[in-house]
């Protein structure tokens, strides 16, 4: 036995040969048992090559707990928005478990709508975004026949004030920019390395700065 093609698979389930004592014949029906389940997996598994229908052994009871994985396995210094949407979603269902049957079309639509009340300009269709993103792989992986929220659009917050941010061009145009004071031009180049704001920078003082 073996894990090799053609070979007979190793289960590494063991049985005693001749049982003796109760203990061992407990034993013995428990391991049949687990037997006669992995055969039963491996049957399905046979019989599903070439379909689109996977086992619901393979599939999580929890959504939450997919949800959780593919955020992890996906994560990057530039997909935050995928962990945060995560995030989101659990304060919209306010509880740590729900199950794939659970997640609707509805849910769908007023997690969309939660995001828009709750975020300004393109945070809430960033988020909706990796949400649509992580509903896609999971209807390919069997959790849903039709994606719940393949229908709804990932919608920026137009209604409400959007923070105005440089651009990369507007940087260089602004460094390249006559300053007099070279004290405030070093705070200015500081704040843009760093992302603080003014009222940040003027709190710091040479001991918060390490390294």
């Amino acid at each position: 036995m073996g894990n090799q093609a053609g070979q007979r698979i190793a289960t590494g389930i063991y049985t005693w040969a001749k049982p003796k004592t109760q203990e061992e014949k407990n034993h013995n029906a428990e391991a049949l048992a687990i037997l006669e389940a992995k055969k039963s997996q491996l049957t399905l598994e046979q019989q599903c090559v070439g379909t689109n229908y996977i086992p619901a052994y393979k599939l999580k009871t929890n959504f939450i707990d997919y949800y959780s994985a593919y955020a992890d396995a996906n994560k990057s210094r530039t997909n935050r928005h995928l962990r945060s949407s995560l995030i989101e979603f659990k304060k919209i269902i306010k509880t740590d478990f729900i199950s794939a049957s659970a997640v609707t079309e509805n849910l769908c639509i007023d997690y969309s709508k939660f995001l828009l009340s709750k975020f300004n300009g393109a945070t809430p269709a960033n988020y909706f975004s990796r949400f649509k993103e992580m509903m896609n792989r999971a209807t390919k992986d069997g959790y849903f026949y039709v994606n719940p929220c393949k229908d709804i659009q990932a919608k920026k917050n137009l209604n409400r004030l959007i923070k105005e941010i440089l651009t990369e061009g507007e940087m260089h145009k602004l460094i390249a920019t006559p300053c007099e004071n070279p004290d405030i031009f070093r705070a200015v180049i500081f704040s843009l390395q760093t992302g603080l704001r003014f009222i940040d920078v003027r709190k710091l003082r040479y001991e918060n700065i390490k390294g």
